[in-house]
């Protein structure tokens, strides 16, 4: 289901309600399903810290010690701990952001555990394209842009936010996604300043 690998070298490596793999110099530790370890892992996401943060299929964001092996929970708003978590990302300010399957898209301060949402509407209530606001609460995944643009792949069109200033707005030429319509699963934003992104009709 997911894949990663941290600066030490090791892969780490996630099946459908199996848990976590570890890869390291050909050994393999599997962290199986318990009270310190999800059930299934979406996405892996190894912060500037050397952290194993770890987005789930219904059971929240965790964030792991890779030294003890020990995964724990982390809230981002009560409530909604048992959302999905496809899309993790650092910024340069050491915030973590979080994009969920319909909750939307948070930033977490890990040392003052402070916990924001980006701006959004329920799917189809009062969306204006012009509004300074996420496309979409169904977020499928991130790509770092340019300086501090974030592509957000989502479940109707492509979005992008700064993540210094919140402008949804200033990437698209004052909307706030282009394909509207389109459920976008995957985005990657390469070095020749193209935006590549697989969808339901293809890439």
């Amino acid at each position: 289901m997911a894949l990663g690998a941290d600066a030490d070298g090791s892969v780490w490596l996630a099946g459908d309600g199996d848990g976590l793999y570890a890869i390291r110099g050909g050994a393999t530790v599997h962290y199986a399903p318990s009270a310190t370890m999800p059930r299934t892992v979406m996405t892996i996401y190894n912060d500037s810290n050397g952290r194993i943060w770890l987005g789930t299929w219904m059971q929240g964001l965790w964030v792991m010690d890779r030294n003890t092996g020990v995964a724990r929970k982390v809230g981002l708003v009560p409530g909604i701990e048992s959302c999905s978590v496809f899309a993790i990302h650092e910024d340069s300010r050491h915030r973590m952001w979080i994009g969920t399957l319909g909750e939307g898209l948070f930033s977490l301060d890990v040392n003052t555990g402070e916990v924001s949402k980006a701006p959004s509407v329920a799917s189809g209530l009062d969306y204006r394209e012009n509004k300074n606001i996420i496309p979409n609460n169904w977020i499928n995944d991130f790509s770092k842009g340019p300086g501090d643009i974030l592509f957000l792949a989502t479940c109707d069109g492509l979005g992008a936010i700064n993540l210094k200033t919140n402008d949804c707005l200033g990437m698209f030429n004052g909307k706030n996604r282009l394909f509207e319509g389109t459920n976008i699963s995957t985005v990657c934003y390469t070095n020749d300043n193209r935006v590549w992104f697989g969808t339901n009709n293809g890439l």
